[in-house]
């Protein structure tokens, strides 16, 4: 990850005294990675000299003071890419709970995690989803309410191994896109009746993006993957009207990581996400719905997930710490809007109550009192 040129400028102006109003995370952790590594500089132009040649350039760095600033961008990017403030809770976390492995928080293994995701891997790819009859994809695709244990969303979402694996979220069966009801009818993510052929339809359309994601995945093109999923508005059936909406629901982002174990954390929900952008301080991970850059999850937790191999602990691991990580957070933001609520009840001992008569100043005292005695 290195900072484009217009990054660089706004950092740069930020760093140096012009004002820009910028407030990223990134300055403040540019400016520690300056300070500590000053005495590194000298050898950065013969290390990184391409990237160290496309910044300058791009900057049109000329004197030997922006030439310094330029190898501070260069180190800061070759060194601190990794997400590494995360990277660094996460060993403080391992290292301030040495017993952390023999919580029953870890209830998995390796192994069982392997071998489910192996079957899992076989049975619902891509070009397996592919290869379905139409009958074999109203079977397996759609959440069947009427159905208990052989369904693709049943074993994201239920089943003893990947089931664990992350959760994406209660409530309607809605939340697949498309389910059959207890009722029979056929149902969208809104819950409307519709009919079987629809279903079908459409869900062809789903396994397409389906495959066309898996390609962009496996050969590590989140740039590639970004703009297909932006340009996916264009991307209509034949009656013009329907949308794929497959790379923004939480079970796809599942099913992916479950295809790539070790490319993705297991946190999937867009609210613990948001939670986790300010434990990891990584910036943005998902916008909102309007944002042209709304699905950042597939390339921002890869990135996170890389974490993992450095600290020499699984991708499994690594999402449980995260999740410990992030509810820790949000007890102590919790614990902090509670404090500031009560100190902002608490009764002044030096109320002045006063009134023309019959107004209730007695009334008001008894009432007071009361609190302050309570």
């Amino acid at each position: 990850m290195y900072f484009k040129a217009t990054q660089v400028d706004t950092i740069y102006k930020e760093v140096y005294g012009e004002k820009t109003g910028t407030s990223s995370g990134d300055i403040g952790r540019l400016i520690k990675a300056r300070d500590l590594g000053r005495s590194l500089m000298v050898s950065l132009k013969d290390r990184w000299p391409e990237e160290f040649h496309t910044i300058s350039s791009a900057m049109g760095f000329e004197n030997e003071y922006n030439l310094w600033f330029a190898q501070d961008i260069i180190w800061y990017s070759a060194t601190r890419a990794n997400d590494s403030i995360l990277a660094d809770k996460v060993r403080q976390f391992m290292e301030n709970n040495p017993d952390w492995r023999e919580s029953p928080h870890w209830a998995l293994t390796q192994d069982q995690i392997d071998e489910a995701v192996a079957l899992f891997q076989e049975k619902f790819s891509p070009e397996k989803l592919q290869q379905m009859s139409d009958e074999e994809i109203l079977r397996w695709i759609p959440y069947r309410e009427v159905t208990t244990n052989d369904g693709l969303s049943y074993l994201l979402e239920h089943s003893p191994v990947i089931g664990k694996m992350g959760g994406i979220g209660g409530g309607s069966a809605g939340k697949m896109g498309y389910y059959q009801g207890k009722d029979g009818n056929w149902k969208t993510l809104m819950n409307k009746v519709t009919t079987q052929e629809d279903v079908l339809n459409h869900r062809k359309i789903d396994i397409d993006v389906l495959t066309n994601m898996h390609r962009y995945i496996a050969s590590d093109d989140f740039d590639g993957l970004q703009s297909y999923i932006n340009g996916l508005e264009e991307n209509t059936s034949e009656d013009g009207k329907y949308k794929s909406v497959v790379p923004g629901l939480v079970w796809v982002r599942k099913y992916f990581t479950v295809l790539f174990p070790d490319k993705f954390v297991e946190l999937y929900g867009d609210g613990f996400v948001k939670k986790l952008e300010n434990v990891a301080d990584m910036g943005k991970i998902n916008g909102d719905g309007k944002d042209p850059d709304y699905s950042l999850w597939y390339s921002q937790m890869s990135k996170i997930a890389k974490i993992a191999p450095q600290l020499n602990i699984t991708n499994y691991e690594l999402s449980r710490i995260i999740w410990d990580l992030v509810n820790e957070e949000q007890k102590e933001e919790k614990a902090m809007n509670e404090d500031a609520t009560e100190q902002s009840e608490i009764i002044s001992l030096n109320t002045i109550i006063y009134g023309p008569p019959g107004t209730g100043k007695t009334y008001s005292i008894q009432g007071y009192k009361d609190q302050l005695l309570a």
